[in-house]
């Protein structure tokens, strides 16, 4: 879907510089211009995604929208304008392929209850009750869809956690079902078995916290006033309990070093204590990406946690290697990297010898050596421990798999798969990699298979597949392994040491004078979020009233600031014995950062209540 959508963002982007254009705060004569409009590119095309989401998600009837885009289009010029025009030619490009979007199901659904009156009566018979989970996270035309099928019965139940309200970027508005609490007859939950009683007392403070005395008034209200509790003695799944003090806290000179002191802590917890659980979660992937390449260097096992299991993301990762190589076979690096992946189960100083070894070679010195491979040249180690006659094995299968490099890349990766010992769920990743990477070609925004594998929209429909087949199959942390996080997809998960990273001020802004990590840094200030913004205009547009852009711009502010400090409520609460919260004084330019008063606070509660 965003693939089809990015590719009609880009023919409209190029059909209209007269209206994007004036938008950028940098003259065409600056030497960051080109970077500036990249980053303004990237940013339309996110908010064209995301618009037309939310478009979908509100509930609108056929007729409501049809009004609403109709004076959006004769109306002066927005990014709503600019989403309606590019949803216009998505939804009639899918409708020519036979296809429906995802979104349009659950449209298509509620449209059919509203206007068929003896299929509603029907749906409402069928169901004597409609219960529904996570309804924080319901968007307003889910909920309208609940409230219809139970409007008969009147027996709706609704079960969620307004604190963990934390998927706005998605379209859900927790204040749905903090308005539906407050109208309707309400049982609060508030025992939880999860955590120590030390964990559960920080995320209570910081409840009491944020709504007494956060430094922006506007966000008090983020978390609702709810406490948590642990179970009764008697509860035969009781709390966890641990020795000492369950919380720690430490402030690193620089964001590098804190990661980097956070993945050496972790290495050395996880040979520690190899029956328990560890993450690190941090706010974004870009650190998550760093703690990786940490954990690598120090040969710890880890593991995203958002990419499905460890084996699933092998087999794909395998897959996309030899592929690489494939793109380019005389590239000798990617051939290092290949022979280096396919060849984990050596002894670790085997390895080493080896990769020192093809260092000094070409590729095709060993794929296809005139007269042979030199046998003097080749370490004597790997002959003794008849390691070499592996690598050999290997070479075979990269000259049989080089035979295939006539093959569309659709077949070339369908045939690597079929001679791989794959489950249901590994074929249907690397189906879905062949799917994607036929589309991009076919689509022709791609000329060939080298320029495809690094599109950065394969790598984002990847991870969505991904997911997605997390989601089905579920994800249990091993023990012993680093699952790494962000913050946002560790809800619903929970390990028995969590290292929380990056509760600095880049990360965390509690003002709104500060830079936030989202903005578009290359446009003019006030069009920074665009969108908020576009949502913004969509909301006037339904309404038919004015705009104010300062207002516009500080709402999304406070929004985004209500929604991190419940996204650190959701993360702290990921703990089950032991909490190790860090921050940093100096941002990524080494610039000195104002002191995180969501930290700050954080660590004097520890400081004064450590045992």
């Amino acid at each position: 879907r965003s693939g089809i959508i990015n590719g009609l963002t880009d023919r409209w982007i190029s059909s209209n510089r007269d209206r994007w254009q004036p938008y950028l705060k940098l003259s065409s004569d600056d030497r960051w211009y080109q970077r500036g409009v990249n980053s303004w590119i990237y940013g339309i095309k996110d908010m064209v995604n995301a618009t037309i989401t939310r478009i979908k998600l509100q509930g609108y009837s056929l007729q409501e929208q049809e009004r609403i885009q109709q004076r959006v289009v004769s109306g002066d010029d927005s990014f709503i304008k600019w989403t309606f025009e590019i949803m216009t030619e998505y939804d009639r490009y899918i409708r020519n392929m036979g296809r429906v979007d995802f979104d349009d199901l659950i449209v298509f659904a509620y449209r059919l209850l509203l206007d068929d009156m003896e299929l509603r009566q029907r749906m409402q018979d069928r169901w004597a009750y409609v219960f529904e989970d996570e309804a924080q996270d319901s968007t307003p035309l889910q909920e309208k869809l609940v409230r219809i099928l139970s409007e008969k019965s009147g027996n709706l139940l609704r079960v969620g956690d307004i604190n963990q309200g934390i998927m706005g970027f998605t379209g859900t508005d927790p204040s749905l079902f903090s308005r539906f609490c407050s109208e309707a007859t309400n049982q609060p939950i508030s025992i939880a078995s999860r955590s120590t009683q030390d964990i559960m007392d920080l995320a209570n403070h910081f409840v009491g916290w944020v709504r007494e005395s956060f430094p922006l008034e506007a966000c008090r209200n983020a978390l609702a006033n709810q406490q948590i509790r642990g179970t009764y003695d008697d509860d035969p799944s009781p709390n966890p309990v641990v020795d000492d003090f369950a919380l720690t806290v430490h402030e690193y000179d620089s964001g590098e070093e804190e990661l980097n002191t956070v993945a050496h802590k972790a290495s050395v917890a996880a040979k520690m204590f190899p029956h328990k659980t560890i993450a690190i979660l941090t706010r974004d992937n870009w650190s998550l990406n760093g703690l990786a390449n940490c954990l690598t260097e120090r040969k710890v096992p880890w593991e995203d946690a958002s990419r499905g299991t460890t084996t699933d993301q092998q087999s794909l990762e395998d897959v996309q290697a030899i592929v690489s190589f494939l793109a380019e076979s005389d590239n000798g690096i990617r051939f290092r990297q290949l022979v280096e992946r396919l060849m984990t189960d050596l002894d670790p100083d085997e390895l080493e010898l080896l990769d020192n070894y093809l260092k000094n070679l070409n590729p095709e010195d060993l794929l296809y050596p005139i007269g042979g491979v030199e046998i003097g040249s080749i370490p004597e180690e790997l002959w003794a421990s008849g390691s070499w006659k592996r690598v050999e094995e290997l070479l075979a299968d990269l000259r049989r798999w080089l035979e295939y490099s006539h093959l569309p890349a659709d077949e070339l990766i369908l045939q690597l798969a079929g001679e791989m010992a794959l489950d249901k769920e590994q074929r249907e990743l690397v189906n879905s990699y062949a799917g994607q990477i036929f589309r991009l070609l076919r689509d022709g925004a791609h000329h060939d298979l080298s320029s495809v594998i690094q599109a950065q929209e394969l790598d984002r429909n990847m991870k969505l597949v991904i997911r997605n087949l997390r989601d089905r199959k579920g994800y249990s942390p091993q023990p012993g392994t680093v699952s790494l996080s962000t913050m946002h997809r560790s809800k619903g998960l929970e390990w028995d040491i969590v290292y929380l990273a990056g509760l600095a001020i880049d990360h965390f802004p509690d003002s709104l004078s500060q830079r936030f990590p989202g903005d578009i840094w290359s446009v003019k200030e006030e069009f920074r979020n665009p969108s908020a913004l576009a949502l913004a205009q969509l909301n006037a547009a339904k309404a038919g009233t004015g705009l104010d852009l300062g207002e516009i711009a500080a709402k999304a502010r406070i929004q985004e600031i209500s929604e991190n400090l419940r996204v650190i409520y959701v993360a702290i609460t990921r703990a089950r014995e032991r909490l190790i919260i860090s921050s940093h004084k100096k941002n990524a330019y080494d610039k000195v950062l104002e002191p995180s008063s969501i930290f700050t606070e954080i660590a004097a509660y520890v400081k004064q209540n450590v045992k």
